[in-house]
This record gives C-alpha cells, sequence and structure tokens, in this order.
C-alpha cells in the first residue's frame, strides 16, 4: 500500500500531473490572448496624437474645438484621420492624420 502520493503510489501523481498540466495550459491561453490586448501600439498613441492634431490644427490658424476620428487603421504602421472642427468659423475644419506620434496636416 504505502503513503498516499508517495513513490509507491503512481495513480496519485498522475491525477496531479494532469491538473497541472490543464492549469498551465490555461495560463498559456489567457497569456497568449491578453499580451496582444496590453501592448497595443496604437491604443498608446492615441491620445498622445490627439494633442498633437490640437496643437497642428492651432498652427493652421483654427482654434480647434470638436475631435472626430474619421478613420483609424490599427497595426504596428496604424495611423488615424482626425477631423478637427474650428471654434472661430464651425464650417470650417482641418484633417490631421498622424502615424504613431507624427502628424501632418492635410487639409
Amino acid at each position: 500500500m504505502g503513503i498516499p502520493g508517495g513513490a509507491g503510489d503512481g495513480g496519485m501523481t498522475r491525477r496531479w500531473s494532469g491538473w497541472r498540466r490543464l492549469i498551465r495550459a490555461v495560463g498559456v491561453v489567457a497569456a497568449l490572448t491578453l499580451l496582444p490586448v496590453l501592448f497595443e501600439p496604437g491604443a498608446a498613441h492615441a491620445a498622445g496624437a490627439e494633442a498633437e492634431a490640437k496643437q497642428l490644427a492651432a498652427a493652421s490658424n483654427c482654434k480647434p474645438g470638436k475631435i472626430e476620428v474619421m478613420r483609424q487603421i490599427p497595426g504596428g504602421n496604424g495611423e488615424i484621420v482626425y477631423k478637427v472642427t474650428c471654434t472661430d468659423y464651425p464650417e470650417m475644419f482641418v484633417l490631421v492624420q498622424c502615424r504613431q506620434r507624427l502628424c501632418a496636416l492635410l487639409r
């Protein structure tokens, strides 16, 4: 007979090793699922790009008001195009394209 879980009881250790494999597999799947979400490069730069778009609009004689996202392309080389409405002239707006933290005036 022997001690449960000891050297003489092979069934108990096999049962525990199955659970360990299952827990390890669940952990690996969870990590692979969450890593791209946590380290999304576009998410980190979105708030900074919006501030850059406001500064670029102000430098173009447009007092920035409402900012809308016109187009967003995710990924490593992703880009965001903002529509910045001018507060002085509500019908006037500028389009600003941002890639990472570099922004350029489109119109």
